[in-house]
């Protein structure tokens, strides 16, 4: 009787147990859940490991993590998990979130301390606070316009180093907090923030258009004034040359050119009138 009580307890002993693999690039955590040493935990690496009726393990991953929160729940969302916060001027916005991080090898048993979870936990509550507490505390500083448009980059550097700062100091190394999308405010404020934003964006394209148009104006000037030199620079020159041509023109230049071009024939009628060529005057 007593050899069939102890084989149906250690028939229920095993059933109870299990046999869980940890795999490579995870680190395990097992606790033990009753008796004398109830709390404790051993480290554990990759390999199988027979976990008891009062022992339970906690697998956390040690390579790169990531995880979105979303209002979309075809996405990683098992509901509207996407995060409300609000402008300096108390109007309402929403984003969706995703967040790539790692927790170290050797980090693993002081993150366990700290937060007695397991990873999912402590990805879905913990590390889901710090941020949503970020953008809490950093949209309270902006305007909706400012947080939605052009401010929106600078909006994000700030939520990542408050996310990397307060996550850090329980062992978790965030990577990056990024936008799933962008930041969704009110249909009502969009439409607003929308029509500012074109209407800044227009006045900046005019403005460009005015600058290169100045731009062309001033280069066509140039142009201009070039042209109207060389212009001026080969009249004064053509002057002056013919100043220089004038000066040497002599009666005996003339008269010898004559001479150069007569064919030596006198002309066939004459008269009184003075001689084509003056030979007496070339010859002087």
């Amino acid at each position: 009787m007593k050899t069939k009580n102890l084989f149906w307890a250690v028939a229920l002993l095993l059933l109870t147990a299990s046999c869980t693999k940890v795999r490579n690039g995870n680190v395990a955590i097992k606790v033990n859940l009753l008796g004398d040493n109830k709390g404790e935990m051993e480290v554990l690496g990759a390999g199988r490991y027979w976990v008891g009726v009062n022992e339970e393990l906690y697998i956390f991953p040690t390579f790169l993590q990531n995880k979105v929160w979303t209002d979309d729940i075809n996405e990683d969302s098992r509901s509207q998990e996407g995060f409300d916060f609000q402008s300096n001027e108390g109007l309402q916005l929403n984003a969706d979130v995703g967040i790539s991080y790692r927790i170290k090898k050797e980090d693993v048993p002081t993150i366990f301390t700290s937060y007695r979870k397991g990873v999912s936990e402590i990805t879905n509550v913990n590390l889901r606070n710090i941020v949503r507490d970020a953008f809490t505390l950093n949209s309270s500083k902006y305007t909706a316009q400012y947080i939605y448009g052009d401010g929106r980059a600078q909006f994000m550097e700030e939520i990542n180093i408050i996310v990397k700062q307060e996550a850090g100091k329980n062992g978790i190394t965030v990577e990056k907090v990024y936008l799933v999308g962008g930041i969704t405010p009110p249909e009502s404020v969009k439409k607003s923030l929308d029509d500012k934003m074109r209407a800044k964006q227009q006045a900046q394209q005019r403005e460009n258009e005015v600058a290169t148009a100045r731009a062309q104006f001033k280069i066509d000037s140039i142009k201009s004034k070039a042209e109207a030199y060389k212009i001026i620079t080969r009249a004064e020159a053509e002057a002056k040359a013919n100043q220089i041509k004038a000066r040497s023109i002599t009666p005996n230049l003339i008269n010898y050119e004559k001479v150069k071009k007569w064919n030596g024939e006198l002309p066939k009628v004459s008269g009184e009138t003075r001689p084509l060529i003056d030979i007496s005057q070339t010859l002087n």
